[in-house]
């Protein structure tokens, strides 16, 4: 094992969260996930250029999407530039209490609303080696 092995192994920073619930809180979950798909589809909230967690997406549709508008500009003699980020851990950077108020914004209220806000306050991580 080299050192930067070693390093990469030993950085806590490079683990994601175990989720340690019920099962009936995972069947809660994912009726919360479908109903918030469901409207974010209903009331179009996403961008059409908005792939993840998106149901019926995959990384298929983003190469093909790219390739389609690569390939379409080119055909009308347009230029191309494209900048590419990699946001490394973006979702660990996201403020919950935006987050949460955000959807509020989005028109995501009562019982949805409260239930996902108490879920994502005072949320604990704990690391065992």
């Amino acid at each position: 094992m080299t050192y930067l092995q070693k390093e990469i192994k030993n950085d806590l920073s490079n683990y994601r969260p175990i989720s340690l619930l019920l099962s009936l809180s995972k069947v809660l979950e994912t009726l919360m996930f479908n109903k918030l798909n469901q409207h974010t589809q209903l009331n179009k909230i996403l961008a059409p250029e908005q792939f993840r967690f998106r149901i019926g997406t995959n990384v298929g549709n983003v190469s093909f999407t790219l390739a389609d508008t690569v390939l379409t500009s080119l055909n009308n003699w347009q230029q191309v530039v494209g900048i590419f980020c990699e946001l490394f851990k973006a979702s660990d950077c996201v403020n919950h209490v935006i987050r949460v108020n955000k959807l509020f914004q989005y028109g995501f209220g009562g019982i949805c609303y409260y239930w996902i806000k108490s879920y994502r306050t005072n949320m604990k991580q704990k690391v065992n080696n």
